[in-house]
């Protein structure tokens, strides 16, 4: 590089630090006429670490990422002190002045320690570098093992608190502590301690505050009466009070002090917390531990990402396997913010006239991500007078657990500490059993509102179901007022959501489940979609949007499909995004099952005159906000013209047509290939390539399904007097072939004899997997020599019965070749990856060819020709059976044997079919 050319980037890395500069982030340029080389571009300084950032000039990465990976070997080997290096691309010939609006910069994280996700390049302008720096920032530093330190430090807090001590946590928090005979007072004190470790993390970041005499309120706010306040001012520090010889009452004088000044959705339930147990030196030892842990976590890097409080309180939630609880990540949330408010038109000129709702907030993950999503769309000039308008008239939260609506005041609070605030519309509405005016009522929490949707106003806050969080202020909300309604609904199943309470309170919940939810669109499927119902009442009817995180087989699930219509008639269905990445199929922590992202608009259109759906299917779901504001910039400004693939192969995108959304019937998510989905979306409805289908059910009897069998049947080595047989298992290395026969004799239990006479007339010598995993599945369907049922199969039998054995054989034959496998892939509601579930419905609607007399018995005849075993799916491309089955197929439906060698290669490169 000449003299001349290093000058020339210099100032072009000037103009870049001037440009983050005004975006908010504290950078500086390498001095101009510096050594080259030795001292970084440019250079970040952040409350949570270093970045640096190597730039050149170039057509691609490859010089900038050789500078970056040195700068981090570096900080690896402690040369220099940093947390992460960002490679920049300017496009040649770029001059520092147009800088501004150059679209073309190019840029990578390089990280000084290995990371558990590939690197990922971006592009766009200098603004979209300034969000992906900042959104870097908050990524740094290990907020897993920040709470699994807090974990650490509880547990120990716990060790020191007598059992009355946890029972008076738990009573002051509301939490029970005897679940169904098990003793969970240890869990509930643990999220007491939380508490008073969240309030002094919060307590810490005003100290430095509160040293401005300019603090100190005027008006006392914990009394009604507007008086003026007297007290001492500033509170005492939280480090001073926790190593007090009596931190408990020292906490709770400064955070009266504080509650003078407000803070109260922060600091009240925090007091009450520690008012519960009786003074004496345990409880003094634990509330110390318990604070000093916060305080901590409030000085660690990673406490400045803008989610730390979520992380924790969900690492230490011992519930979430039965309230759905689970942790949206955020890199999720901020998918979904940046999909929900594309740009500035999304947001009024005053911003106390938008409201934004989280029906399930729990910590606030999602509402907080739409907050940072604001303050970007509207600039760091408006930051710090945003902040309030945000916390007292933007943001609404809801959700059943005191605790959590405690975590998302505080994680809202922490948007500016500094900022004194009088308000906050966080709200419990609680999940259980109560006692109203000497009767026991059942409440199911924000599902409650759809008692009162047809009638106009939701009001709460009466006898304090509902107040906001630390108050008793009532709520007051409107229907279909809302600009964005944004959620992660629990779909925990219901007998595993009901068993936290006792066996009369279950009858009473679900009592008044039935109630609420009678006659609605997400009736009969889990109470999380029932929140879809409640979303498109609270969404409003000009140009709302609703957001959230769903269950990746209500897409296709035939039991959602009312909830699928209601969506697709009232709004616009503008995204609905799947992960395909084996490493992370949800969008929620802890959790195997496969999730989407859902994201729709009000439409005023007819449904035919709507834009089309966009499917995204990622093939790398990333791991950073960072990285996810990259992908959520490529997405927004994706257009047909540009092909399937988005984000260098990191995504693809198809489309559905808005006439089709409406029927309920959404494109697959069950293949990650465009291609496949697309074919598997004309299976589905009716014709591909000149062929027609039907569903399996106009020409078949389906069932009984294997949980019916199990009911009425037990497995035995031996035969009854009946001597009934039966397909038991769907076992993958035994059923290799199309051909199979019974496993096991069956008896009927006692008592079920008529039930077992019912369902075993129904056997078939046609047989469906029900729920098959596609990384070991080698046969879909098979043919008996007699007629059975099945534990892991569902018997389907040709209606009128005069057609077997023919044509079960020749569905075999089609239900194993690569189209046979798609169209149940078609009709499959996706659990996991690799497991999918296939219910009556679904099998009913399995598209299978209308096949004339002559085609049947070509086919049966192919089926007594295929002997060697079938190989698994990804190994699809070297299967001679599989081979014959399409070519058998292909010829019989007139598709050339190229479309579908080219299905087979496809569907055996597919992530979900990967061992």
């Amino acid at each position: 590089m000449t003299l001349q050319q290093a000058s020339h980037e210099q100032l072009i890395n000037g103009a870049l630090a001037d440009a983050l500069r005004a975006a908010g982030l504290d950078a500086e340029p390498e001095p101009l006429g510096g050594a080259g080389g030795l001292r970084p571009d440019v250079t970040l300084k952040t409350a949570q670490g270093v970045i640096y950032c190597e730039a050149e000039k170039g057509a691609t990465l490859a010089g900038a990422v050789k500078d970056a990976r040195r700068r981090a070997e570096q900080i690896a080997d402690g040369t220099i002190a940093g947390d992460a290096v960002v490679a920049i691309t300017y496009p040649v010939g770029l001059r520092a002045e147009a800088l501004a609006a150059c679209r073309d910069l190019r840029w990578r994280t390089v990280y000084p320690r290995p990371i558990d996700h590939d690197e990922q390049d971006h592009a766009g302008r200098v603004s979209d570098l300034a969000r992906h720096l900042s959104l870097l920032a908050t990524g740094l530093g290990s907020p897993e093992a920040e709470a699994a330190r807090l974990d650490q430090a509880l547990e120990t807090a716990i060790r020191h608190l007598l059992h009355d001590d946890r029972r008076a946590l738990a009573e002051a928090l509301d939490l029970p502590t005897l679940v169904r005979g098990i003793d969970k007072s240890g869990a509930a004190a643990k999220r007491g301690l939380l508490v008073v470790a969240a309030a002094a993390m919060f307590h810490a970041r005003l100290d430095t505050a509160f040293t401005d005499p300019a603090t100190r309120p005027a008006i006392d706010a914990r009394h009604p009466d507007g008086r003026s306040y007297e007290g001492p001012w500033p509170p005492r520090r939280a480090t001073a009070c926790i190593a007090g010889g009596d931190p408990v009452l020292d906490l709770l004088d400064a955070w009266s002090l504080i509650l003078a000044k407000d803070y109260r959705p922060v600091f009240q339930l925090a007091c009450d917390a520690l008012y519960a147990p009786v003074l004496t030196s345990q409880w003094n030892t634990a509330a110390r531990i318990a604070a000093r842990a916060g305080v901590s976590a409030a000085a660690s890097a990673a406490a400045s990402g803008h989610d730390l409080l979520g992380r924790i309180f969900h690492r230490l939630l011992d519930t979430a396997r039965y309230d759905g609880s689970y942790y949206t990540s955020v890199s999720a949330a901020t998918l979904l913010a940046m999909l929900s408010l594309p740009d500035t038109g999304a947001l009024p000129a005053d911003l106390a006239g938008l409201k934004v709702i989280d029906p399930a907030c729990g910590t606030g993950t999602l509402l907080m991500a739409v907050a940072e999503r604001i303050r970007e769309l509207r600039g760091p000039a408006r930051r710090d007078a945003d902040s309030p308008v945000l916390i007292e008239d933007v943001l609404w939260g809801l959700d059943v657990n005191a605790t959590a609506c405690h975590m998302a005041a505080t994680t809202l609070g922490l948007l500016s500490p500094s900022t004194a605030f009088d308000r906050m519309n966080i709200a419990r509405l609680p999940l259980g059993v109560e006692v109203e005016n000497r009767r026991r009522q059942a409440r199911i929490g924000s599902l409650e509102l759809l008692e009162n949707a047809a009638t106009g106003q939701f009001r709460f806050g009466e006898e304090r179901y509902g107040a906001q969080v630390e108050t008793e202020r009532a709520l007051t909300l409107e229907p279909n007022t809302f600009d964005v309604v944004i959620m992660n609904p629990p779909y925990t199943r219901d007998s595993l959501r009901h068993d936290q309470f006792s066996r009369a309170e279950e009858k009473a919940l679900k009592a008044r489940e039935k109630t609420i939810t009678h006659k609605r669109a997400g009736h009969g499927s889990s109470a999380g979609s029932m929140f879809v119902d409640l979303g498109e009442h609270l969404t409003g009817m000009d140009s709302g949007v609703l957001a959230f995180v769903y269950p990746l087989a209500g897409v296709a699930a035939p039991s959602n499909r009312d909830a699928r219509k209601l969506l697709a008639e009232w709004f616009h269905v503008e995204w609905v995004v799947a992960s395909f990445d084996p490493q992370r199929t949800s969008f929620s922590e802890n959790t195997s099952i496969s999730e989407a992202l859902v994201v729709c608009r009000r439409s005023q259109q007819e449904p035919a005159r709507r834009p089309p759906t966009k499917f995204v299917r990622l093939w790398r779901n990333t791991r950073s906000a960072a990285d996810t504001a990259g992908t959520a910039r490529m997405l927004l400004a994706w257009t047909p013209a540009c092909g399937a693939d988005v984000a260098d192969g990191a995504a693809q995108i198809g489309e559905r047509p808005a006439e089709r959304m409406v029927e309920g019937e959404w494109a697959p998510l069950t293949v990650a290939s465009a291609h496949l989905a697309d074919v598997a979306g004309c299976l589905r409805d009716g014709a591909w390539k000149g062929a027609q289908f039907v569903g399996l059910g106009r020409r078949a009897g389906v069932g009984p399904a294997g949980q019916r069998i199990r009911d009425a049947f037990t497995r035995h080595s031996r035969a009854d007097s009946t001597g009934r047989r039966a397909l038991w298992h769907n076992d993958t290395d035994r059923v290799v072939g199309l051909a199979s026969t019974a496993d096991s004799y069956i008896h009927a239990k006692s008592g079920r004899e008529h039930l077992a006479d019912k369902y075993y007339s129904k056997a078939a010598r046609l047989l469906i997997a029900a729920k098959p995993r596609l990384n070991t599945l080698r046969v879909l369907a098979v043919c008996c020599d007699e007629p059975t049922v099945g534990s892991g199969w569902v018997p389907a039998a040709a209606l009128g019965g005069e057609l077997d054995p023919e044509w079960s054989q020749a569905m075999a034959v089609y239900l194993n070749s690569t189209l046979g496998v798609l169209a149940m892939l078609a009709a499959a509601a996706p659990n996991t990856l690799s497991r999918v579930g296939v219910s009556l419905d679904a099998l009913r609607s399995l598209p299978v060819p209308d096949l004339e007399p002559a085609s049947r018995r070509f086919l049966a005849a192919v089926f007594g020709t295929v002997v060697e075993p079938l190989l698994p799916l990804h190994q699809s491309q070297r299967c001679p059976s599989r081979a014959r089955l399409d070519e058998a197929v292909g010829q019989v439906l007139g598709i050339p044997a190229r479309d579908l060698d080219a299905l087979r290669r496809e569907l055996a490169a597919e992530p979900s079919v990967q061992p």
